[in-house]
């Protein structure tokens, strides 16, 4: 630390090239000149700062501290009034970065080693330094040209990796791709080069020495850029190989295509001619000519798909070419075959398709005749059910007889059609087929004007049979619980019983989604479909109710019965103390007689045909038609307890 005269002191800083300033404490006549106040540096450089503390007091002395923000303080010794002294601190630039920072000087300075100047009369000013920091501009173009070289390392790497990718592609497509592993091993290397000088320019960098970081980066980039040209090359390379493949294998993928859409036709037509060729062969035509045609070309369709199946052979075997030459053999072959079978084909159908006509309409014919004859069927079986409940249906049948008369006729059409045909005569059997299916139609319609009316009457019908079936499933359950209560009963039977009465009413409830169903019927045929289930499902409920009943019944009567075994074999048992305890009794002036046993006859009515029951009030038989025969069966008759 050095003293220096006030005027030599204001002269140096006048002197000095850099900028400086002062604070100045008015009370305490301090004043701090600080010099340069704004620096800027380089990374990792220092810069010196020079400030001088003034003591313009007139009297008295002063001792001063100091202290920077950035660590730096001190003492000063005692300046006297109107004397300096200069100090001095280091500024340093960061390593890294960029930017502004603010220095702040703190100068506090204290009075009172004289006589008359008080201890506690305190000067304090503070000054600020600007830094202004970063890197110089080799240091900068060191560190540009390391990014560089990473960014183009990078693009390298990535142009490498697409390489690959294209030359794997490439391979399992089975090209060549001799010279595209070539030229990705030559980019692999220059990769490599660059990577190694890019590891030396970084640590020419961390050592500061930028001339050398700037050199090796600079070849960094020269050969990382050497790796993508050749990377791309690589790539280019591996995509014309693929693309000549491809195109020849697109070539053989076509011409495989094209012969089996000309295995496909010739198939076709070889199947055809067979068909006519039948179809002739029935109406008595003489096919010779065309069979030995047929014949040949199933001989070439047969080489046809030989060759065919090596092309796919060859394809899978990325030959391509063997699959081009094998496939346009094979479509030659199936040519030849069609052109054969269409000749075929030809030289029959003039004769043939007036026969055609007329089968097509005795084809046609035939479907509406069985449809109407089905749904006679169907209206015979409804027309019945609906008498049984006692619904009015004169007015429908005499609709029904006519169409059932029509349907009549439209068969004896349809058989005088088939016949006609048999025997050659084409345009008499078509004619005759037309009629048929006149009659057929004329039946259909007339049913059809009375669709709604038989509608109403179906619904009519089947709500009574449903009322009564549901009366009938009740007293039904009645029976079922009454067996159950009874002590002793037999279990199997009676879990028969109940098994029945389930089935009923599953079967009630399927019947009346088949009575809904009616309602929203949108033709005759629904409407006659929906009735004719409906019907089936009543009665088969009726014949599961009646079940129900036959067993709960029988249940019963097996405990009756083993009641009496009982007391049969306790009599055979016992019968010395029974004979005298009825000669006891005898002394009594009434002797008891042993009732006679009572029979109940049982009257059903039977299908044998379809081995169902039904009550003694039916004649007839609901699903064949046919007449019930009457059943006696006799049984014991229950006692009331």
């Amino acid at each position: 630390m050095r003293k220096l005269p006030i005027i030599m002191s204001i002269l140096i800083l006048f002197s000095m090239s850099h900028a400086f300033a002062s604070c100045i404490d008015e009370g305490s006549s301090i004043r701090v000149y600080v010099s340069p106040v704004s620096v800027t540096l380089y990374h990792g450089e220092s810069k010196q700062i020079t400030f001088t503390i003034y003591n313009e007091n007139s009297y008295c002395d002063v001792v001063c501290s100091y202290s920077t923000n950035t660590g730096v303080s001190g003492y000063t010794s005692r300046i006297p009034n109107g004397d300096s002294e200069t100090h001095y601190f280091m500024i340093y630039a960061p390593s890294t970065g960029s930017g502004t920072k603010t220095i702040t000087l703190t100068v506090d300075c204290h009075e009172g080693y004289e006589f008359g100047c008080p201890e506690s009369h305190h000067g304090y000013c503070t000054e600020t330094i600007t830094l202004n920091y970063g890197p110089s501009p080799e240091e900068l173009k060191a560190s540009n040209d390391i990014s560089t070289a990473e960014s183009l390392i990078s693009e390298a790497q990535s142009a490498i990796s697409s390489a690959q990718s294209k030359i794997q592609e490439a391979s399992n497509l089975g090209a060549d791709v001799i010279q595209a592993n070539s030229y990705l091993s030559s980019a692999n290397t220059a990769l490599e080069n660059a990577q190694t000088y890019l590891s030396q320019a970084k640590n020419a960098f961390q050592s500061k020495s930028y001339s050398s970081a700037i050199s090796y980066a600079e070849t960094a980039q020269q050969y990382a850029t050497q790796a993508k040209d050749y990377a791309n090359l690589a790539k280019t390379t591996a995509e014309e190989a693929m693309k000549e493949l491809l195109q020849k294998k697109t070539e053989a993928s076509n011409k495989i295509s094209a012969a089996s859409s000309a295995i496909d036709n010739a198939r076709k037509a070889i199947k055809e001619a067979e068909s006519l060729i039948n179809n002739a062969t029935i109406i008595g035509m003489d096919t010779t000519q065309a069979e030995a045609d047929v014949a040949t070309a199933r001989s070439k369709l047969k080489s046809a798909e030989d060759y065919y199946s090596e092309a796919t052979s060859a394809f899978d075997s990325k030959n391509y070419d063997l699959a081009i030459e094998k496939a346009s053999t094979a479509e030659s072959y199936a040519k030849e075959a069609e052109s054969l079978a269409s000749y075929a084909y030809n030289s029959l159908w003039g004769v043939y398709s007036k026969k055609r006509v007329a089968a097509e309409a005795i084809t046609g014919a035939d479907s509406e005749v069985s449809k109407m004859r089905e749904i006679m069927t169907k209206l015979a079986y409804i027309l019945r059910s609906m008498k049984k409940y006692n619904v009015d249906v004169s007015e429908v049948e005499g609709v029904v007889n006519e169409a059932q008369t029509n349907t009549d006729y439209a068969e004896d059409f349809l058989s005088r059609a088939k016949n006609r045909m048999a025997s050659g005569y084409t345009d008499e059997a078509a004619n005759l087929a037309v009629q048929a299916k006149d009659y057929a139609a004329s039946a259909y319609n007339r049913l059809d004007t009375i669709a709604l009316k038989l509608k109403f009457s179906i619904q009519d019908a089947l709500d009574a049979a449903y009322s009564e079936m549901q009366k009938n499933l009740q007293e039904a359950k009645s029976t079922v619980e009454s067996a159950a209560q009874t002590y002793g009963v037999d279990n199997e039977l009676l879990l028969k019983a109940q098994e029945e009465i389930s089935n009923a009413e599953v079967n009630l409830k399927d019947a009346k989604s088949k009575i809904d169903a009616i309602e929203t019927s949108e033709s005759l045929t629904q409407l006659l479909a929906s009735a004719k289930s409906a019907f089936e499902l009543l009665e088969k409920a009726q014949a599961q109710i009646d079940k129900a009943k036959s067993d709960a019944n029988a249940a019963k009567m097996k405990l009756y019965q083993t009641i009496a075994a009982g007391a049969a074999a306790a009599a055979g048992a016992g019968g010395g103390f029974l004979y005298w305890r009825r000669k006891k009794k005898v002394t009594s002036k009434k002797v008891e007689k042993k009732p006679k046993k009572k029979v109940e006859k049982i009257v059903k009515m039977v299908c044998k045909k379809c081995k169902r029951e039904y009550s003694p009030s039916e004649k007839f038989c609901s699903i064949c038609g046919r007449k019930l025969t009457k059943v006696v069966e006799e049984k014991p008759k229950k006692h009331k307890r």
